[in-house]
């Protein structure tokens, strides 16, 4: 990574790293772990920055909702066992755990179908 590139990160991290957290707060509900998260999402963005630099601010979003969810790789890795299996009456593309964002994308109760 030359200087400029480096450079170029430090400054999106400054400015952005308020608003990032708060997403990461968002998807957590926890302080500590949204700056574990952001952490994280920083630190691979880092690594990529010559692929991410065109839109960082829409790689940070994505990676942090990615980071976030209880079935990610890296949070099956962490934790080291498999999620259970998703619950019946559940939509089939959410990951079956009773979470903010599983809350918010999960079918509505029949009467208001």
């Amino acid at each position: 990574m030359t200087d400029s590139s480096g450079a170029e990160s430090d400054d999106f991290v400054r400015s952005r790293s308020g608003v990032l957290l708060r997403v990461a707060f968002l998807l957590t509900g926890d302080r500590h772990a949204a700056e574990d998260l952001l952490q994280e999402v920083l630190e691979q963005m880092y690594v990529r920055w010559r692929r991410v630099q065109s839109s960082p601010q829409a790689y940070a979003r994505r990676a942090l909702v990615n980071r976030s969810s209880p079935c990610s790789p890296a949070n099956i890795f962490r934790s080291k066992r498999w999620p259970a299996r998703p619950r019946t009456g559940r939509h089939p593309y959410l990951c079956g755990y009773d979470c903010p964002t599983t809350r918010a994308f999960s079918w509505p109760p029949r009467g208001q179908r």
